[in-house]
């Protein structure tokens, strides 16, 4: 038996095995921008890319982003996001730049809001997400609930 070629490719059967040759060359371009700027936690519909044939414009493959593509938005940052035709000689770069989003303004209903316990804590936005300190007065005791605790200063030496 011979194994056959995908349309596009020339097939040389030699040694018991069939090599496929890629004919027809494909350049890869961006299907949208080539810089993209979405905040944090925000769902990103990545466009995409598309192979088209050199010779031929009427003949081209979509290049699908890669899986993971989306799944890193909740890290703030630059990221890129390569389509590489099935080939690997063709392909098309984007970059996404993930804004970092103060976690200590979204609504308190969102799924991403901080969840430091007013009064006893604070919130402290920061780069990757956000930090509840203590309030003034307050301090954290395990897994009792905290409790207000009374500094009381040395007497002033004056």
């Amino acid at each position: 038996f011979e194994c056959l070629c995908e349309p596009g490719y020339r097939g040389a059967f030699s040694g018991g095995a069939t090599t496929c040759t890629d004919i027809v060359k494909l350049t890869v371009t961006l299907r949208g921008p080539s810089v993209v700027r979405v905040r944090q936690y925000d769902a990103f519909d990545d466009p995409g890319a598309l192979a088209t044939s050199v010779s031929d414009p009427r003949v081209a493959v979509a290049v699908p982003a890669p899986g993971d593509a989306d799944e890193a938005l909740e890290t703030p940052g630059w990221r890129q996001v390569t389509y590489v035709h099935k080939d690997g000689a063709n392909v098309a770069t984007r970059w996404v730049f993930v804004e970092d989003v103060n976690e200590c303004v979204l609504p308190a209903q969102h799924r991403f809001s901080h969840k430091c316990t007013a009064p006893s804590q604070y919130c402290v936005d920061t780069y990757e997400g956000y930090e509840c300190p203590c309030a003034e007065g307050w301090g954290p005791f395990g897994a009792a609930p905290l409790q207000r605790v009374v500094v009381v200063a040395p007497q002033s030496p004056f």
